[in-house]
């Protein structure tokens, strides 16, 4: 932050929050548009399983790569200075295992016991 005051790097720091805050909400964006546009073609029990994958399919890499970012604080070892980075870029990382699971909750809503 060099010469700057307190106050401009309270600001930066608070929009790196913002904006880390957006993007990572472009993965469930991206999952509610494609549930609003399946509610129309799919029964209220087969959406809630597509739903379901695609829910699961983003938890699938927020769990780990989030633990992988932030074990230097809660464990032994040192903070990387660019790990805030991550929460910047993984939730585009998030879009194709968002669709995987949404099209493996389609392929279990195909099931005979759930249809």
């Amino acid at each position: 932050m060099g010469h700057n005051g307190p106050l401009p790097a309270a600001a930066d720091i608070l929009f790196f929050i913002f904006l880390s805050a957006v993007f990572g909400l472009t993965p469930f964006v991206f999952h509610s548009v494609i549930c609003f546009i399946a509610a129309r073609f799919l029964t209220s029990s087969r959406l809630a399983f597509v739903a379901a994958g695609g829910l699961l399919g983003i938890l699938a890499l927020v769990v780990p790569f989030h633990v992988a970012d932030c074990y230097a604080l809660y464990g032994p070892g040192r903070l990387n200075s660019t790990s805030g980075l991550a929460f910047v870029f993984l939730p585009f990382y998030r879009i194709p295992t968002l669709c995987l699971g949404l099209l493996v909750g389609w392929l279990v809503s195909l099931l005979p016991r759930f249809r």
